[in-house]
């Protein structure tokens, strides 16, 4: 466990038997923790286990997420409205369709991320032998095709430096600036087209366990978070 930063909050309650450093062998139960989320509504309940969802920053070396599957599901119209059955997972994942409302950005981060390891490869290995030095060697630190795979689809993107940790990005005719910013080893904050967007290496696997209401006692909402 590389990070493990859950989030904090009224009517929440985090039950995980792991700590930062801890390992968890393959020949166990995969389950890191699950997330509990109570409100006076079952409304408030899903509201508050998506805000502690979001918040919870989870790494695992060597795992897998479906974080952004997890959060799909409960902002799902039938499931907000309370209107599932014991088949509905099913029949929601057969007929979904991946939201896309970050897939932009999302190519936009990973390209950065991928020209800053070529950058720094590159750099790394012209300073290795500073023997045979000439000018047509020096990195070029102006911009680099990335190619990338979203979803089935192959993109091309182009990445150019303009500043201090600041980039251009042109992809399919648009152009967006962004802003790169490094608070953490398995962290980093970005500035995209004026919106903030924050990327944790998450590596975790979530499955929703939906339960029913009753008058009285207030809602709950849970989540397991796996390997």
């Amino acid at each position: 466990v590389a990070r493990f930063d859950p989030a904090l909050g009224p009517r929440l309650r985090i039950d995980s038997g792991v700590v930062y450093g801890s390992t968890v062998p393959s020949a166990f139960d995969s389950l890191i923790a699950k997330v509990l989320a109570r409100g006076a509504t079952r409304e408030e309940a899903r509201a508050r286990l998506v805000s502690a969802l979001r918040d919870f920053d989870l790494v695992i070396e060597g795992g897998a997420t479906n974080k952004g599957y997890l959060l799909e599901l409960l902002e799902a119209d039938a499931y907000r409205a309370g209107s599932v059955d014991t088949r509905w997972l099913d029949r929601w994942n057969a007929t979904r369709e991946v939201a896309a409302e970050y897939a932009q950005e999302a190519l936009t981060i990973a390209a950065i991320l991928a020209y800053r390891a070529s950058y720094r490869a590159v750099r790394r290995n012209f300073f290795a032998d500073t023997s045979t030095i000439t000018p047509d060697k020096v990195p070029n630190p102006a911009g680099r095709e990335i190619d990338l795979e979203h979803r089935g689809e192959q993109y091309r993107l182009h990445v150019y430096s303009v500043g201090s940790n600041r980039y251009r990005v042109h992809m399919g005719g648009q152009m967006v600036r962004a802003t790169y910013g490094d608070p953490g080893e398995h962290a980093a904050r970005f500035v995209i087209g004026g919106r903030y967007l924050r990327r944790v290496r998450h590596r975790w696997w979530c499955r929703s366990m939906l339960r029913r209401a009753t008058a009285s006692r207030p809602d709950r909402r849970s989540a397991c978070l796996k390997r």
